[in-house]
């Protein structure tokens, strides 16, 4: 996630889809979001997690919104395969798969609040 703010800056969206943002100090980077959701859960630091990774955690207190009022604004996702060779039948299922399923995924999420967490 570190590349979505490598500006030192944290874009918040807020519920009426006005756009803003605030100073962030980013002391470390991760590859993977579970890492991360431990440290979180330990309470070593307030961090950005996908609401399907930490929705169990929130409702039980285990960590909390800290910046409810916001969520992140959405960014481009873009499947990428060669032009040149014959498309595998994996990218095509993939691809199949994100044109059906991503809509109402994306829709959901706009429902629910992105999640921006702090351990109790």
């Amino acid at each position: 996630m570190s590349g979505l703010f490598n500006n030192g800056r944290l874009p918040l969206q807020t519920a009426d889809g006005g756009l803003t943002s605030a100073p962030v100090d980013i002391v470390m980077t991760m590859s993977n979001w579970r890492p991360l959701h431990a440290i979180l859960l330990d309470g070593g630091a307030i961090g950005v997690l996908q609401e399907p990774v930490c929705s169990d955690d929130l409702a039980a207190g285990r960590l909390r919104r800290i910046l409810p009022d916001f969520g992140l604004p959405g960014f481009d996702l873009h499947l990428l395969y060669s032009a040149t060779r014959p498309i595998p039948s994996r990218v095509r299922t993939l691809a199949t798969l994100f044109e059906r399923e991503l809509p109402s995924l994306i829709e959901s999420s706009r429902l629910a609040p992105h999640t921006h967490s702090e351990r109790k």
